[in-house]
């Protein structure tokens, strides 16, 4: 049973994660010729994501703002060659959850923390 309860907590947990990494758009910043700036501006509505690309030399820096009113938006500048240090990969989520599930009764825990390695905390 326990076997049974594992295998579809990792199933749901591979599908919900893989069904909010189709809502991802990318879009490239360009810099008008001679211009030090760029202005972008439009909505993000529901767990829709946004990638903007832009290449910066260095000594160049970036200043970003952006205006809401949901507590729950976020704006991550992740370095090229970065990207998997930043985020969880299900996989290895569904991996520790499984763990959670089949712990020795001699020592368990009640709480695990799952964090991305290059996250600051």
């Amino acid at each position: 049973m326990t076997g049974l309860i594992t295998r579809s907590l990792v199933a749901a947990l591979l599908v919900s994660t893989t069904a909010l990494a189709g809502g991802i758009h990318t879009q490239r910043v360009h810099f008008a010729k001679g211009a030090d700036s760029a202005t972008i501006e439009g909505r993000i509505q529901g767990d829709m994501t946004i990638d903007y690309l832009l290449g910066a030399r260095q000594g160049q820096s970036m200043n970003v703002s952006m205006a809401t009113d949901n507590g729950a938006n976020t704006f991550n500048t992740i370095a090229p060659g970065k990207e998997n240090d930043f985020f969880a990969h299900p996989a290895d989520v569904a991996e520790s959850v499984c763990f959670l599930t089949q712990q020795p009764r001699s020592a368990w825990t009640v709480e695990l923390d799952l964090r991305p390695f290059g996250e600051t905390w």
